[in-house]
């Protein structure tokens, strides 16, 4: 379909005139015809209403463009070369905006044929791989890493006076708990022996901590 703005651009080329006068305000004979032939080829050729029209040619009011596409037409039907001038026009953009359509709906056309091909091709290739990752995945991985090589970066050689990471970024990291030291501290069971543990909390030793558990037992019987 035909737009306004195709429209605008046949007419200043046609008539010899810029766009920004075509689409301005100004009032002379020279820019105030072409405009109401655009006018009036505007609402013939495309579905943009009359106040759609008027704002974009000169901000004019609906009633402005109902009586530019009354204009033409009475000029059109008392004047054979004027009629002859604007029909040209009129068959010429619909044409381009036929072949525009036919141009489209052909890219459309190969896009969706492209399309169904790709996704049949990429159904049989993962029917394909399903089948050898059941049979043989090593060697389906094996490859897969030849095929994909080229798209694996080896990593960066390192430069002469760059200084070497301590960390190898190829082996995982793996936290290590640091172990508890021992601390050597008196029982505070009554023996009043020292002894090691690697809990701050651990006041009495392991010769002690039976009989005060016995002890607590008791009390609570």
């Amino acid at each position: 379909m035909t737009s306004i703005n195709e429209i605008v651009h046949t007419i200043s080329i046609h008539f010899n005139i810029t766009i920004p006068e075509l689409t301005g305000t100004g009032r002379a004979r020279y820019v105030a015809r072409p405009r109401q032939i655009a006018m009036y080829l505007a609402r013939e050729l495309t579905t943009a209403s009359f106040p759609e029209i008027g704002q974009f040619l000169g901000g004019k009011d609906h009633t402005t463009v109902m009586h530019a596409h009354k204009v033409v037409t009475e000029l059109m039907r008392g004047d054979e070369d004027f009629c002859l001038e604007v029909l040209t026009l009129q068959a010429g953009l619909a044409t381009g905006a036929r072949q525009i359509d036919a141009m489209q709906l052909f890219v459309d056309t190969l896009c969706d044929d492209a399309h169904r091909a790709f996704m049949k091709r990429l159904k049989t290739v993962r029917k394909r791989l399903h089948v050898l990752a059941r049979k043989d995945p090593l060697g389906l991985l094996e490859r897969l890493e030849d095929s994909f090589s080229d798209l694996i970066a080896p990593p960066p050689e390192p430069k002469a006076n760059e200084p070497q990471p301590l960390v190898n970024s190829a082996v995982p990291l793996r936290l290590v708990e640091p172990t508890p030291k021992k601390a050597t501290r008196p029982c505070l069971g009554g023996c009043k022996k020292d002894f090691e543990s690697s809990n701050p909390g651990h006041r009495i030793c392991p010769e002690c901590e039976p009989k005060i558990r016995r002890l607590d037992r008791g009390a609570l019987a």
